[in-house]
């Protein structure tokens, strides 16, 4: 059964109408060591959500217009439901 493996990916990245950015990302986060995945398929949050917690992947990174405008990404602990806005740089740090 497919849904009892868990997925060895670490950071789930939700691109929100950023594809192109989502992926420089997750090619910056994999070269950085983190084991990084990405929705390709467009499926909207809650779906996405829903993946990521079947796969029980600890972390998914919400990738919004707004979000990229400051600089800023949404890390959301999928353990604790705890979300915040962290640098790129500072998401490595902090899977370091």
């Amino acid at each position: 059964n497919k849904m009892n493996e868990k997925s060895v990916v670490q950071l789930f990245i939700i691109p929100i109408n950023t594809q192109k950015q989502s992926m420089e990302l997750a090619q910056e986060f994999r070269q950085a060591g983190i084991n990084t995945d990405m929705d390709i398929m467009e499926r909207g949050i809650s779906k996405n959500l829903a993946y990521a917690n079947s796969y029980e992947i600890p972390y998914v990174l919400f990738v919004g217009q707004r979000e990229l405008e400051q600089n800023k990404l949404k890390l959301k602990d999928m353990k604790s439901g705890k979300e915040e806005l962290l640098t790129a740089k500072q998401i490595i740090k902090k899977f370091s």
